[in-house]
């Protein structure tokens, strides 16, 4: 994965570490308890294959059902029970930031991937006490918590703006990250919004359809409309004022809601590249 990375000009992977509740360890009750060796194993190697290509890596701890999923497996609410909050803040991330925080490939920590997508009255409880804490375990951190906006993006609806200036307020950010998904790229996507101060990447892209309701249309894109997309987006970005852009995703999934991952990824199954990829490695060797 690093070295394909490299090949298309990329200069930071986001990797997700908690996902599920992977590595995490619990005790009888519920509470988080500490973080499995193999965990920090794997992760010490990722960020020496990233240092090899003189990359960085941007660590996305959570998804934003993984409340759901640890209560559906008997365990505490990490984000709204205080003593579980706690538990999973001083014995799993602050511990696991302090492991890594001196590494010339940690790039920064997203503590929830698109966190208002689901939960985000119980993720708001959680988010302000994790950006403390990895910056007291790790002060030149860079923290987020990223946020999603669907069939996007001329304009920013007055809802999702009161979200994000709550993020803003009461986050402790160091920056902001947006992921775009739309329908085409001919539809100009906003300027970075003044009224968010910190820089804004844009975390994930897509071409995505939708029906009448809001809903995805599945299979509507293909690997040569998600690389039109991307040429089209990108100098976009550039120009607008956001900090950067990540493509979702590096391999995609084998299965999903909209079936929509596949055509986006960048490496086939098959180890093969896609239209996709030439187009970031394209633009990657303007910058």
């Amino acid at each position: 994965m690093f070295t394909d990375a490299a090949t298309f000009k990329l200069n930071v992977v986001r990797h997700w570490v908690l996902i599920s509740g992977q590595g995490i360890t619990w005790d009888s009750a519920g509470y988080a308890s500490g973080y499995s060796p193999t965990l920090l194993t794997s992760v010490r190697q990722m960020l020496t294959d990233a240092n090899a290509n003189n990359q960085a890596i941007y660590f996305t701890l959570f998804n934003h059902d993984d409340l759901a999923l640890a209560l559906s497996k008997g365990k505490k609410n990490f984000a709204t029970d205080a003593n579980a909050r706690t538990a999973m803040l001083t014995k799993v991330i602050s511990p696991l930031i302090s492991a890594v925080k001196d590494d010339p490939a940690f790039f920064g920590v997203d503590i929830v991937n698109e966190a208002n997508n689901r939960d985000f009255a119980s993720w708001q409880q959680f988010l302000p006490s994790a950006s403390a804490a990895i910056h007291s375990a790790a002060p030149l951190a860079q923290v987020t918590s990223t946020y999603v906006i669907y069939n996007c993006c001329t304009s920013i609806s007055s809802w999702q703006q009161t979200e994000l200036e709550w993020m803003q307020a009461n986050g402790g950010f160091d920056f902001f990250d947006i992921h775009f998904y739309k329908t085409d790229a001919a539809t100009p996507i906003m300027a970075k919004p003044t009224w968010l101060t910190k820089p804004v990447l844009v975390g994930e892209f897509g071409q995505q359809y939708f029906d009448a309701n809001g809903m995805p249309v599945p299979g509507a894109a293909t690997e040569n409309s998600q690389a039109d997309f991307a040429a089209a987006l990108l100098p976009s970005i550039k120009s607008l004022g956001y900090a950067g852009a990540l493509n979702w995703s590096y391999a995609g999934r084998t299965t999903s809601v909209d079936a929509s991952d596949v055509p986006r990824r960048l490496v086939r199954s098959d180890g093969t590249f896609t239209p996709i990829s030439n187009v970031m490695k394209s633009f990657g060797s303007t910058l």
